[in-house]
């Protein structure tokens, strides 16, 4: 008649057997592995990046909060360069106040005056140095006159050298002086010493030598 007929099976169809289940499934993960391996293959990991993971270094602790970070140890001091240095600061403020005061002040004053000015500085020096040390001292001072007047007669350039040779001592002695009571009264002495010399040749030559140094 022309018609097309569908025909309907009676009952369930059989299942497949069990035995056939885990090779389905095996081969069903294995074809769809393969498949997204081939679909998405592993990303490449670049030499660099695996170089700069493995070089690394982790990041310094940073410092507790209220402890500074401890600064670098400083270099220890030179006690002989701090020496020169003071002793170097007491000489230009000696020489500094002879200046203001007047190198030949001496000539301007009365015996007396002087007489006194002297007493006070050999007493103040004294006290600085102690009997001992001050009589070395006067001893070094009567050797630069007698050293002035052989220069009188000898080579030139005598007084000269014998200036500096005393002022040399005068800068050991007085160095003492810095030591014990500081600069200020250093250094006064220092001017005093130089200012109540009585005779202007002595005078000069030491203030040169000193100012040489």
């Amino acid at each position: 008649t022309g018609q097309v007929r569908f025909m309907r099976t009676r009952g369930k169809p059989p299942a497949p057997p069990e035995s056939d289940w885990p090779k389905l499934q095996e081969e069903s993960g294995s074809s769809g592995s393969q498949v997204d391996e081939a679909r998405y293959p592993p990303r490449a990991v670049k030499q660099q990046e695996r170089r700069a993971t493995a070089l690394a270094a982790p990041a310094a602790p940073a410092a507790p909060a209220g402890h500074a970070t401890p600064a670098a140890p400083s270099r220890p001091r030179d006690p002989l360069r701090e020496q020169h240095r003071a002793l170097a600061q007491l000489l230009a403020v000696a020489v500094q106040r002879i200046d203001q005061t007047g190198i030949d002040l001496v000539a301007a004053l009365e015996q007396e005056e002087w007489r006194a000015k002297n007493r006070r500085f050999k007493r103040d020096l004294e006290d600085q140095l102690g009997p001992t040390e001050l009589q070395h001292f006067k001893e070094c001072s009567m050797q630069y006159r007698y050293n002035l007047r052989d220069a009188d007669t000898g080579a030139a350039g005598q007084s000269g050298t014998a200036a500096a040779t005393y002022a040399q001592r005068v800068m050991e002695v007085f160095a003492t002086t810095m030591g014990k009571s500081g600069e200020a009264v250093a250094a006064e002495l220092l001017c005093d010493l130089v200012l109540l010399l009585p005779d202007e040749a002595p005078r000069h030559l030491l203030y040169q030598a000193l100012d040489d140094l």
